[in-house]
């Protein structure tokens, strides 16, 4: 069989790859559904895996080409979907391989949304994305909570795991939000109140951090899991868009590290207006895929490749400075703060730190 993909920027790709789909295509779907995959369907002749493959039904979306406002009701996408995407460079041969699941929540997005030839030949690593099955139904995920997961090394495979958030996760979801901001003319955007703006996402994303990063990690520690990274992106230069300051409005929001690590700031998730497109981002996005690609090559089943993107390992401990930073920041300002218990806090006390020097806003 003879398999044709596209050369792109010294790498190949192949869409929809015969072999890797996920099971056979359902015709009819009915009687097929929640069943076990069939195997793949073979090919005798030429087969062109020259497109990504289809969309999971869902309703549209900004990660589906649909609108923002979520009011349209109909469906996009179609059953046949479970298909892989992949990219690979030239001559590929033995090369660590980087799976990708999309993001939405489970209910939307598609693995077509993610342009992989940048991270692939730059790299030297072989990236998959996919259209995954997200369901906790005890078959294709377990039905536990991810606390009970990995509180307990049976419960999945003890790899090297890196974990992460953005520092503005939740900005994502607030900035286009009524109650934090005014919309002129049904165009331009401006913050009701920036300073309890950025209060709110600072808290609620590191409640994000504990839930999705420092909990597991802890966890994972705990039961003896050795290799266990993680990781806080912090880029927050966009421009400002009809005068509406993006750097404040999203700063590191969710999603906004994933052109970084794609290397991939014009196609693919169709938001290129946040991007100033300067030296300091393609820099930015290089050390990223350096140190993703590093992590995926240091793994026992691989040689580490040269690189200066080393990951280390640190203590998850908190030191006395970051314990007296987070008394400043949650009581400072209100009548909850104790000057006398903030001079004792953690046993040598935070007298060495002026409160004012560890304010965040």
């Amino acid at each position: 069989m003879l398999v044709l993909g596209l050369l792109l920027i010294g790498g190949w790709m192949f869409f929809s790859s015969p072999g890797a789909d996920h099971q056979t295509p359902p015709t009819p779907v009915a009687g097929l559904r929640w069943q076990a995959p069939l195997p793949p369907t073979t090919h005798s002749d030429r087969f062109e895996a020259t497109s990504v493959g289809a969309m999971c039904p869902q309703f549209p979306s900004l990660l589906s080409g649909g609108s923002e406002t979520g009011n349209d009701s109909r469906i996009t996408g179609v059953e046949d979907c479970l298909y892989l995407n992949i990219w690979a460079p030239a001559d590929a041969s033995n090369l660590p391989v980087m799976v990708w699941i999309h993001g939405g929540g489970n209910p939307i997005g598609h693995g077509g949304s993610y342009v992989g030839p940048r991270l692939a030949t730059s790299q030297q690593v072989v990236v998959v994305t996919i259209n995954p099955d997200n369901f906790g139904d005890g078959v294709v995920f377990p039905a536990m909570t991810a606390q009970q997961i990995f509180s307990d090394q049976a419960n999945y495979n003890a790899v090297p795991v890196i974990l992460g958030t953005n520092r503005d996760e939740t900005a994502l979801f607030m900035a286009r939000n009524p109650e934090y901001t005014y919309t002129y003319f049904g165009i331009f955007s401006r913050l009701k109140d920036p300073a309890h703006y950025k209060r709110l996402v600072h808290y609620q994303s590191q409640a994000w951090k504990e839930r999705g990063v420092d909990s597991l990690a802890r966890l994972m520690r705990a039961n003896g899991h050795p290799d266990v990274f993680a990781y806080r992106f912090d880029w927050d230069e966009e421009p400002s868009l009809l005068g509406f300051d993006l750097a404040t409005a999203l700063g590191a929001a969710h999603g906004l590290e994933i052109a970084f690590v794609f290397g991939e700031f014009e196609r693919g998730m169709g938001l290129s207006y946040l991007y100033p497109g300067d030296e300091a981002q393609y820099r930015l996005s290089d050390s990223m895929m350096s140190y993703w690609a590093a992590f995926a090559w240091m793994t026992r089943s691989w040689t580490p490749r040269q690189s200066n993107a080393i990951w280390q390992v640190i203590h998850t401990s908190i030191n006395i400075r970051e314990r007296c930073q987070l008394y400043v920041n949650m009581f400072r300002r209100n009548a909850a703060w104790d000057e006398t218990e903030y001079l004792s806090l953690g046993g040598s006390g935070c007298g060495e730190f002026d409160p004012k020097s560890l304010a965040s806003f």
